[in-house]
């Protein structure tokens, strides 16, 4: 088996949004990225918005500030970590982050999570340029269902690039940008 490592460096920031007009895709984008976000967070620490930090006990996953950034590590191969702010509850948003491929094949965001942690979606990027739009309907991982996936000349190809992944999730529509 392939091991991964993989290491995401995030900023988020997210904001609340108001119902869209007849609008397209990029003229939404540019009016929900415009105004002050309701969260803007630099993970340079841990703060009030009390990021996980953990550990798993056979120290294969991890979510942890390190250097002045927030890292998620998974170290098995089809394995991710979710690394969540615990004092965020949003359903319709914004999210956008600014993120870097360390080390691995992939990085990503988690978002729309249940109290468990078991229902979500997630969408993510590889080093190779595609994307991946995900639900996870438990936390076995074996049920996930695909709603998007596909290859973007947009993505920020190999290691230690910069990429910008936004999502807008309004009621069941989802809309998702690469570096704008």
């Amino acid at each position: 088996a392939t091991v991964q490592q993989t290491t995401t460096v995030a900023s988020p920031t997210a904001q609340a949004t108001t119902t869209p007009g007849t609008q397209t895709p990029q003229s939404l984008y540019a009016q929900v990225t415009q105004g002050a976000p309701v969260m803007d967070d630099p993970l340079l620490k841990n703060d009030t918005n009390n990021w996980d930090e953990s550990t798993s006990s056979d120290g294969n996953n991890s979510c942890a500030f390190s250097g002045g950034a927030y890292h998620a590590k998974a170290q098995q191969q089809n394995a991710y970590t979710l690394c969540m702010a615990q004092a965020s509850n949003f359903s319709d948003l914004a999210f956008q982050v600014q993120m870097t491929i360390a080390k691995g094949e992939f990085g990503g965001m988690v978002f729309r999570a249940d109290n468990t942690q078991s229902k979500y979606y997630s969408f993510f990027i590889d080093r190779s340029g595609n994307y991946t739009l995900i639900t996870s309907v438990d936390n076995t991982g074996n049920n996930d269902y695909t709603l998007q996936k596909g290859t973007s000349s947009f993505i920020r190809t190999g290691l230690n690039q910069v990429n910008t992944l936004t999502i807008i999730a309004r009621g069941s529509t989802i809309y998702l940008y690469i570096n704008q």
